[in-house]
């Protein structure tokens, strides 16, 4: 919950990033649920609300999520997985949200292992996400926030082919999700320290 509320640094970031999630969270569920599930009925409820409020939040925003806003989008998002047994209709299983948010996570994370490796307070306000980075380039605000929200599309589309065609594969769902992971990490390393170096060249 917390991480969400941290993420929340850029007009549309974290709302075009959950919205554009759930447009493929709906599918996936829907094949093993129906979309007359109440779980599916909420997942589109909360993409028609956030779908009105990006384009109030689009850069420059004319509203903002702030604090009350990102812990409730955070809670809420973490606590969706927790419906589905109670319901009775299966378990969540913990690798759809590394693919419904692997941008996120990664730099949230990274981001905070940097931090507390340099002995810096992990959760005072900072402006050392990747997305908050790549704002002081020439994409700017705008093109910062498509290119990273877009950016998840590849681990969406692989999830999703990975689960139409599972049984060709020879390997697991856990090794893909690994596989994913590498490959998502080796590219943000390398756009981050890009980034270092091109900005100690300014200086």
């Amino acid at each position: 919950v917390n991480l969400v509320n941290f993420m929340d640094g850029l007009d549309l970031y974290l709302v075009g990033t959950t919205a554009l999630s759930i447009y493929f969270w709906i599918p996936i569920f829907s094949l093993t649920l129906g979309f007359s599930n109440s779980y599916i009925l909420i997942l589109l409820l909360l993409l028609v609300s956030l779908s009105g409020f990006s384009f109030f939040n689009f850069p420059k925003a004319k509203l903002f999520m702030g604090d009350s806003g990102s812990l409730a989008l955070g809670f809420l998002l973490f606590a969706l997985p927790l419906i589905l047994p109670r319901q009775n209709i299966g378990t969540f299983e913990i690798s759809l949200l590394f693919f419904l948010f692997p941008v996120f996570w990664i730099d949230g994370i990274i981001t905070l292992i940097i931090r507390a490796y340099q002995d810096k307070h992990v959760f005072s306000a900072h402006k050392e996400h990747l997305y908050q980075l790549l704002t002081e380039t020439k994409l700017g605000k705008t093109k910062t926030c498509l290119l990273v929200c877009l950016s998840n599309i590849p681990a969406y589309i692989s999830f999703s082919y990975f689960r139409i065609h599972q049984s060709e594969f020879l390997f697991s769902e856990f090794v893909w999700v690994i596989m994913t992971v590498i490959i998502y990490m080796i590219i943000y390393i390398l756009v981050r320290i890009g980034l270092h170096f091109s900005r100690k060249n300014l200086a």
